[in-house]
């Protein structure tokens, strides 16, 4: 799922705890771009119920460096729960070869 907003970040991590408690074999990943990454490294609600959504639920939750470039975004400032990939849309395209199912909000 790829998310730009705060709000839809929390209806990702709501719908992936969902399919994770069906099934904790599956792969639930949320990449947030955009302005969302800056929001991410200065709200402190999101950054816990980031970490609560990793270490409770086992999603997965990268942020875009694309969009931690493009905005000046501390990188020490997301929380460590969250991986860097160099490019969200790439990495986005990259799940959808390798068969996942992709949404954006």
């Amino acid at each position: 799922m790829l998310v730009q907003k705060a709000q839809h970040l929390k209806a990702g991590i709501k719908t992936g705890i969902v399919f994770k408690s069906e099934s904790e074999e599956i792969d639930f990943q949320i990449v947030a771009c955009g302005m969302l990454v800056k929001e991410i490294s200065e709200d402190a609600e999101l950054q816990e119920l980031i970490q609560n959504s990793v270490a409770d639920h086992g999603l997965k939750i990268l942020v875009c460096g694309l969009s931690i470039q493009q905005f000046g975004v501390d990188k020490t400032r997301l929380p460590d729960e969250t991986p860097i990939t160099d490019n969200g849309l790439i990495y986005m395209f990259g799940l959808q070869e390798l068969g996942y199912r992709s949404i954006t909000l």
